[in-house]
């Protein structure tokens, strides 16, 4: 791996470098991978439910993931995108741990996520990540379902 890579907290100066790597992805798909309502990360991550960090390498935005706090120490894993050419390197293994670490940290005991059909990669990096898929009536009533997702997971964390 990649021993230059940083994970830090979003912060506004990283829009533009998300911007360009969110674009180089979405040509990746024949589908589309956002809808009209998809909101950018600098316009929620100031909400008090959200929390985003980024993968840095140098000054370039190569990686992103997110949380969205939900009640009965539930949360969403929002906005885990790894840049194409620094795929396979473990940059998503270092977001997740972002994510599980903050989360156990914070007495979180269940993620669960959405997902597209097309992002097959991201399926296989879930289950790998002992994500196991759930159906749409499982999820907790606040998890707010993006129109795009067919796919849904859970993995129960232990929280100390």
């Amino acid at each position: 791996m990649n021993s230059k890579i940083r994970i830090l907290p979003f912060q506004s100066e990283h829009q533009n470098g998300i911007n360009d790597m969110m674009g180089s992805i979405a040509l990746e798909f024949k589908e589309p991978i956002f809808t009209d309502k998809s909101k950018k990360i600098i316009d929620v991550y100031l909400m008090p439910n959200n929390k985003f960090w980024v993968a840095i390498d140098n000054d370039k935005v190569v990686g992103t993931i997110g949380i969205v706090k939900l009640t009965n120490k539930n949360i969403v894993l929002k906005s885990m995108f790894v840049d194409k050419m620094y795929r396979g390197q473990g940059i998503s293994n270092l977001l997740l741990d972002t994510i599980i670490n903050w989360a156990t940290q914070n007495k979180y005991i269940q993620i669960y996520l959405g997902t597209m059909t097309q992002f097959t990669a991201g399926q296989r990096f879930y289950e790998k990540n002992k994500f196991v898929k759930c159906n749409k009536t499982e999820l907790p009533t606040d998890f707010s379902i993006n129109t795009l997702d067919t796919i849904f997971y859970t993995k129960h964390l232990n929280s100390n």
